[in-house]
């Protein structure tokens, strides 16, 4: 986990999760959110495409984690939650080592990520439907691109003594969460495999969204 050439994501370090998980194949999506929530926070927001495919944006880290509670309460015994940061860069590598998770060519990105080359700076600045590029070799979409994914962890400015065991890092009393994976406003480094970043958990945008982890299936 992590990469030496950025001050905030070393050191590279070894992690052995601790339990295995389930991760949904997209981001959350706006009809998913409206199916348990209800509600529509994105409406009428600018650079926003509406639709039950395009990915649920505006989004704070606690109106995330009021829409696991919400999803646990209507299907129980499954742990629904955000993933961990160490899980989050775990299932976007799918055995990966380099850059990306189909390897270390960038000229490749366009055909897996949505991100400003090829959706922002050309006219389309929004999120785009998901699963519309090609999925990682675990069958996992947009983990490049997109838009910005919110993890469990609290935001540390380096890897240094995080979890070596797959959970969330907590810490300080602070209130700025990692988010992971880039968006679509966003240049192509951010969306490398290890691109972190963090931000107040009051805070939302067009660019930010999450997908949902869920711990146990069928007693597992």
């Amino acid at each position: 986990m992590g990469n030496p050439e950025m001050a905030d994501e070393r050191p590279v370090h070894r992690v052995t999760l601790a339990a295995r998980f389930w991760m949904q194949r997209t981001e959350l999506t706006q009809g998913e959110w409206k199916a348990v929530m209800g509600t529509s926070p994105w409406s009428n927001a600018p650079n926003v495409r509406e639709g039950d495919n395009y990915p649920a944006v505006h989004v704070s880290w606690p109106a995330a984690q009021q829409f696991l509670r919400k999803l646990n309460e209507m299907d129980p015994g499954h742990g629904y939650r955000l993933p961990s940061e160490a899980e989050w860069e775990y299932a976007c590598r799918a055995g990966a080592t380099g850059a990306y998770s189909f390897g270390a060519d960038k000229a490749q990105l366009a055909n897996y990520a949505w991100f400003d080359e090829n959706a922002s700076r050309v006219g389309e600045n929004y999120s785009h439907q998901v699963g519309q590029k090609r999925p990682n070799a675990w069958g996992l979409y947009d983990m490049h691109g997109n838009v910005w994914e919110w993890c469990q962890d609290l935001y540390h400015d380096s890897h240094q003594d995080a979890p070596g065991n797959g959970t969330a890092w907590s810490g300080p009393d602070i209130s700025s969460h990692v988010y992971r994976g880039g968006g679509f406003r966003n240049a192509e480094r951010f969306t490398h495999a290890s691109a972190r970043a963090g931000l107040d958990e009051e805070d939302h945008s067009d660019n930010i969204g999450f997908r949902v982890v869920m711990q146990s299936v069928g007693g597992q």
